[in-house]
């Protein structure tokens, strides 16, 4: 405790931001020092940064079980738009509703898969998305553009619902939703 301390005197002194170890030994017992953790004690590195309202932030920048987990994401509901242009160009957009609880921002890869009413698939779109902390997104993003020239391999006439899969950064554990609906406007 009284190491923690220090810590935060310096913080008020500098107005800087300070790494300090966390050190875990085999007994469970928790301890907080600048210098590295015995051997035999699990260590994690903390960042202290002192904001400008004051405030000060808490960060574990190398504790493996703070990566970020795929379980703690949520597509929790989610519509594609499909509209047509005055130019004749077909729009897909995506309406989502995503949610992180990880305490860390993160990286969501997800690929949609677009089917016909026998469930076969017809086109394949992968993105990602960057999400803060703690938070909810429903910004729109558009898909993909058609055009419907002979060329297109993708027949968007046939497209009837989705299935969206996804995970975050290096937890490749996935997660699905699937009949994701396409509302034609």
């Amino acid at each position: 405790m009284k190491k923690m301390i220090t810590v935060i005197v310096f913080l008020g002194l500098t107005g800087q931001a300070f790494a300090v170890n966390k050190c875990v030994n085999s007994a469970g017992s928790v301890s907080y020092q600048v210098a590295p953790c015995d051997a035999n004690a699990k260590q994690s590195e903390l960042e202290i940064k002192k904001k400008n309202d004051g405030t000060t932030e808490t960060v574990i920048t190398n504790d493996d079980n703070k990566i970020a987990k795929t379980d703690l994401v949520s597509l929790q509901e989610a519509v594609i738009l499909q509209t047509k242009t005055s130019g004749g160009m077909v729009v897909f957009t995506l309406q989502p509703k995503w949610k992180n609880d990880n305490s860390s921002k993160v990286e969501i890869n997800y690929k949609i898969q677009f089917l016909d009413y026998s469930n076969v698939e017809i086109g394949v779109d992968n993105r990602y998305k960057e999400m803060d902390a703690n938070s909810i997104s429903t910004t729109s993003q558009i898909l993909a553009t058609f055009d419907n020239k002979p060329a297109d391999k993708f027949d968007y006439k046939k497209v009837s619902k989705a299935t969206i899969t996804y995970h975050v950064d290096k937890d490749k554990s996935e997660k699905r939703l699937a009949n994701v609906g396409i509302e034609k406007k």
